[in-house]
């Protein structure tokens, strides 16, 4: 059982750490995309606030989620440690 838990707390963990560079890669790519011309109506230094905005907000949910899968994982192992020691 502790072997399932740990694989799967493990596997959430490097989901969120790939969605949180995954998603500071694309607002860097589009605020540098955005660098040379007016693209959907904005301007560059708008995109880079986007590009600012989003990458903060990524980070926010990736750490949000690394939290709770900590404390579930945490959690489980507690509850298995009490378990074994009945």
């Amino acid at each position: 059982m502790a072997n399932s838990v740990e694989g799967f707390g493990h596997a959430v963990i490097g989901s969120a750490h790939a969605a949180t560079y995954g998603g500071s890669g694309a607002a860097v790519v589009s605020g540098a995309a955005a660098a040379k011309e007016i693209v959907y109506g904005l301007t560059p230094p708008e995109w880079s606030f986007v590009g600012v905005v989003g990458g903060l907000a990524i980070g926010l949910v990736g750490l949000l989620v690394n939290v709770v899968v900590n404390v579930w994982y945490k959690l489980q192992q507690l509850k298995i440690l009490r378990e074994q020691s009945k």
